[in-house]
């Protein structure tokens, strides 16, 4: 007499499903914990992004400050830049250069050409001039300078440049801040750059410089 009952065909299938179900089981739950584990990862990564972009609670949110377009983040960008969180400088001294930059200003730095724009102008000629005296009263002036020095960095030198370079662009009282704060001769160095971005964006500063008037272009060749 046999010790245990034979297997009938409805025993086998019943430990096939039994089978399979552990099978399913099993990679269900090896799917979760893999999904799991991107989560974390992804979170730590978020997490790790965050620190780099924030020094204490500034964080700059881009879209907003594209829609107001206006003085409104000068205060977290004057913190950014006055930061010494690499991130941030650039962050903040690219938000700078884009307040600074508009159509009109970039066009004249490329044109090298310095020109007054009078009220007696027709309306039609006149274009938005960018916030530079509200820029230099922010006094950030010598900071962009000094990121002029940041030769590990060039992307924030080329876009310090540039901010410098528009801010020159402006009245004669604009330039001077720019010559008294030190900048001709750090331009000057970056005419040496083996960034070519950065040394052209030099020639277009030395340029607005020069073109302001005998004294400043004095200054630009005595250099």
């Amino acid at each position: 007499m046999p010790l245990r009952p034979s297997n009938t065909r409805k025993d086998v299938e019943v430990r096939k499903k039994g089978y399979k179900t552990l099978v399913l089981d099993g990679e269900e739950a090896r799917r979760r914990r893999e999904d799991n584990l991107v989560v974390i990862r992804k979170s730590k990564r978020e997490d790790s992004l965050l620190k780099k972009r924030k020094d204490g609670f500034f964080v700059i949110n881009h879209s907003l400050y594209q829609q107001h377009s206006n003085l409104e983040c000068v205060p977290l960008m004057v913190k950014g830049v006055s930061s010494d969180n690499p991130a941030l400088q650039l962050e903040a001294t690219t938000l700078f250069r884009k307040l600074l930059s508009t159509d009109w200003s970039d066009r004249l730095n490329r044109k090298l050409i310095k020109v007054s724009i009078r009220r007696k102008v027709s309306d039609r000629l006149i274009q938005p001039c960018p916030p530079i005296e509200q820029v230099i009263e922010a006094g950030i002036v010598p900071r962009l300078v000094e990121f002029l020095d940041n030769h590990d960095q060039p992307q924030l030198q080329f876009e310090a440049a540039w901010a410098l370079t528009n801010i020159a662009s402006g009245t004669s009282e604009h330039t001077h801040v720019v010559i008294q704060n030190g900048a001709v001769p750090k331009f000057v160095q970056l005419l040496c750059s083996s960034i070519a971005d950065v040394r052209e964006q030099a020639v277009w500063a030395l340029g607005n410089i020069a073109g302001d008037s005998p004294k400043s272009r004095d200054i630009v060749l005595n250099h």
